[in-house]
């Protein structure tokens, strides 16, 4: 069922994002969508799995139902925010932005164990409130860099 709900979000996100106004070009979807999955995956697994602070079950659906969700369904919702948090011009929009967000991001520890995938055994909602925080902000951090580069390639030589 979990498969199913993710092929559709990913699905509708990613058609909705190929007919809206870009604000980034291509190599920055594709550098923000590999930074996404690599900090995604690598740090749930290095970090949350090792300590087992979230126990994963075994199972082969929902191995793949979760690196679904970390490879294809996450990178994509990571862009549409980059999306609208471009397009905001003003700093408490922005901050809104990124406060929901976050809460979404946390909140996803709470839905993949109700929906079965993992059992959390010590984690803390507030540790999922840092770690996501500070993932969207190194995010930010790396387009702000990545436009600065960009804007340096303009100057003449």
């Amino acid at each position: 069922m979990f498969s199913v709900i993710n092929t559709s979000l990913f699905l509708l996100l990613f058609i909705s994002y190929v007919y809206v106004k870009k604000n980034m070009n291509l190599f920055e979807v594709l550098v923000y969508w590999f930074w996404v999955s690599l900090f995604g995956e690598d740090f749930s697994e290095i970090v949350v799995r090792n300590l087992q602070l979230i126990v994963p079950y075994r199972t082969y659906q929902i191995f793949w139902d979760t690196m679904f969700y970390y490879l294809l369904l996450f990178p994509m919702s990571m862009i549409w925010f980059l999306h609208f948090y471009i397009k905001m011009s003003r700093k408490w929009q922005r901050l809104i932005l990124t406060s929901v967000y976050t809460l979404i991001l946390a909140s996803m520890h709470i839905v993949m164990e109700l929906a079965g995938y993992v059992y959390v055994v010590h984690w803390k909602f507030w540790w999922s409130i840092v770690v996501w925080l500070t993932f969207i902000v190194s995010t930010v951090g790396l387009m702000y860099v990545l436009r600065w580069l960009k804007g340096r390639d303009k100057q003449p030589v």
